[in-house]
């Protein structure tokens, strides 16, 4: 037995009073849940075909994907939204050429900008690229203790006060793609000046007490002469400050091995040392006096000894050391003089 009833909506259906089973037409159906039926209007297909509305789904209504409820979307009564995945991994594709995946968000003043994307363009087979424009700032830590940012054509990786910046177990090149020791630094500059060299260490203190340190070196070395550094020229080392490890002292080591020299000549020390002018003079910054010879002077006597030029931009330097030899020569004339007095 059938018969027939009509619907919230004042549209007859058939009941099978027998089966308890209800006979609706799609248009029925559609129009008993608010919808449009297919001849107009916006409407969710029954199966397939083309959704020409929105689809509005209501606070704490979720939005279940797969057969396990496996992936959900849900906007929340507390204003926040969630995309849940409950198994496997979660992806985010786009495979449109050489587009990106941008992240936008609020940047405090109620409009949307980017914090960062996967650029598509810019990447390849070999490297990919997750690009953060200027200004924005790759924070980690919860009080953002370590920043990496680009700005104002400076890169910038940047710490909070007294936070360390530890690298452990890596060779970090600077310069060099293939650093051979724990920091190695290369570069191709010219020019002796305070902004000019590869790498400058400064203390910018400028109290008058309690001192000031700028490089300390460590050697726990135990077998006598150990290396606190090497200078190298062409990869031949040219001098060394060595440490004795039995008597704590230090020893500053030039170059002089025989297999270096060829055509050795005598010379005349007290010839030179009798031209090298020396003087007791007063430092033009300090309240204190010193001995010692002026560089221009000493570098027409004995060029070895003197660094720079005269009048130049940097100020001119001697090492008194290059003339122990010349002394060593003239004691040895003097008690050449000396023996030959005694013999008369």
């Amino acid at each position: 037995m059938t018969a027939t009833a009509a619907s919230s909506s004042g549209t007859a259906f058939v009941v099978n009073e027998a089966t308890q089973l209800v006979t609706r037409t799609a248009a029925q159906v559609l129009a008993d849940i608010g919808a449009a039926p297919a001849t107009g209007g916006a409407y969710l297909p029954l199966a397939g075909g083309t959704m020409t509305g929105n689809l509005k789904l209501n606070d704490n209504i979720e939005l279940r994907i797969g057969s396990s409820n496996d992936l959900k979307i849900v906007h929340e009564s507390n204003n926040n939204s969630y995309i849940q995945n409950i198994t496997g991994d979660l992806y985010i594709r786009n495979f449109a050429d050489n587009k990106d995946i941008v992240f936008q968000s609020d940047n405090g003043s109620g409009s949307a900008t980017t914090y960062f994307m996967l650029d598509g363009e810019r990447s390849d087979a070999s490297n990919v690229y997750t690009v953060f424009p200027d200004n924005s700032i790759a924070a980690f830590g919860n009080s953002a203790n370590l920043k990496i940012y680009y700005s104002s054509s400076k890169a910038y990786l940047d710490t909070t006060l007294n936070v360390d910046l530890v690298i452990p177990n890596a060779e970090v090149g600077i310069g060099t793609t293939s650093p051979a020791v724990k920091l190695d630094v290369s570069d191709e500059v010219s020019g002796s000046g305070f902004t000019n060299g590869v790498v400058r260490f400064e203390n910018s203190i400028e109290d008058s007490t309690g001192g000031a340190g700028v490089l300390n070196i460590q050697n726990n070395y135990q077998g006598g002469f150990g290396t606190l550094i090497k200078f190298w020229f062409e990869e031949s080392s040219v001098a060394t400050i060595n440490f004795n490890s039995s008597t704590n002292a230090v020893v500053y080591n030039t170059t002089s091995d025989y297999r270096l020299k060829e055509d050795l000549k005598s010379f005349n020390g007290l010839e030179i040392v009798d031209q090298i002018k020396t003087y007791n003079y007063k430092w033009k910054k300090a309240d204190a006096r010193g001995y010692g010879a002026l560089a221009h002077e000493l570098q027409e006597v004995f060029p070895d000894a003197v660094t720079g030029e005269k009048d130049g931009e940097d100020m001119q330097g001697v090492d008194y050391s290059t003339l122990v030899p010349v002394l060593i020569k003239s004691i040895q004339e003097l008690k050449a003089e000396i023996e030959l007095l005694k013999q008369k």
